[in-house]
């Protein structure tokens, strides 16, 4: 019994952990999937002109996604999602075949994307306090880069 709790456990795990790792066929579908705590939150709400940009961040296969929260006006609120760091910043890069592949998310006050044809393509975001190490009100400038499809986080102060 235990083995048989424990391995219908496991391809569970298996099966949840593929679907996630899965890209996403349209802007559509990354819509829908990143803004389900939105629809189960917030009574009312709609979505600003900046939430949805189609940007090439890395430089590959055509414009990509960058979704900024800081857009979203959830029952009277335009800081639902946000905090003393920023406001939420997704990021889906498009493969190939024309999916959308989930790179990271963050809090930021603005993103520059400014080196999308270097080596390892990189942008600045201005993020608060926490995230900073600082105090609340101060802020800092962070650099990341993407390599092979990850987001690392290549300078902060």
């Amino acid at each position: 019994m235990k083995q048989t709790v424990a391995a219908t456990i496991t391809v569970l795990a298996l099966s949840c952990a593929t679907a996630m790792a899965q890209a996403l066929p349209t802007v559509d579908a990354v819509i829908d999937n990143e803004t389900i705590p939105v629809r189960a939150d917030c009574a009312s709400r709609s979505f600003g002109d900046g939430f949805l940009s189609r940007i090439d961040v890395d430089d590959r296969h055509g414009d990509d996604i960058v979704l900024n929260f800081s857009q979203v006006d959830c029952d009277g609120s335009k800081t639902r999602y946000c905090s003393d760091e920023g406001c939420a910043v997704v990021i889906y890069l498009q493969d190939d075949g024309g999916r959308f592949e989930y790179l990271g998310k963050f809090p930021a006050f603005s993103v520059t994307f400014d080196r999308p044809g270097a080596m390892w393509p990189s942008f600045t975001v201005s993020a608060g306090g926490p995230e900073c190490r600082k105090g609340a009100f101060q802020s800092c400038l962070k650099r990341y880069e993407i390599r092979h499809g990850v987001l690392w986080l290549k300078q902060s102060g």
